[in-house]
């Protein structure tokens, strides 16, 4: 079975052995026509993710409706994978169908930490070493 039809397998190989199934960093695939980094976003893989952007996946890439990797992870509420996106450069001012970002995901699903995380300030390296001092 190929696994660009079943996407599931990808995120159960090492990140090796994606590429060695010719997965590029950049393939889509699915009904939305989404990015792998999109879709290893959603499944929570933090491995294949970091896989993905480090070979040089381009973050920015959307599916049909709009939505980011940074949008698939706040809407399941996945603060470690949006934190290896910001780190890439992700931008979190990315609309889907010009209305909702990431941000707006996080607090619709409920997720207040992912919210945190979207929010424009928590962003910034001076609120990452201000919030380092207070703990």
């Amino acid at each position: 079975m190929s696994l660009l039809r079943c996407p599931e397998l990808c995120f159960r190989l090492t990140p090796g052995a994606l590429f060695a199934q010719g997965i590029s960093a950049d393939t889509r695939w699915g009904v939305y026509d989404a990015p792998v980094l999109c879709l290893a976003a959603e499944k929570g893989s933090e491995r294949a993710l970091k896989a993905l952007l480090d070979a040089h996946a381009n973050h920015a890439l959307a599916d049909k409706k709009g939505l980011t990797a940074a949008h698939y992870a706040a809407h399941f509420g996945l603060v470690a994978c949006l934190r290896l996106l910001v780190d890439a450069g992700a931008q979190l001012e990315a609309k889907a169908n010009g209305a909702f970002t990431p941000l707006h995901c996080a607090a619709q699903e409920g997720h207040p930490s992912a919210a945190h995380c979207c929010s424009p300030w928590a962003a910034t390296p001076a609120y990452a070493l201000n919030t380092a001092k207070r703990r």
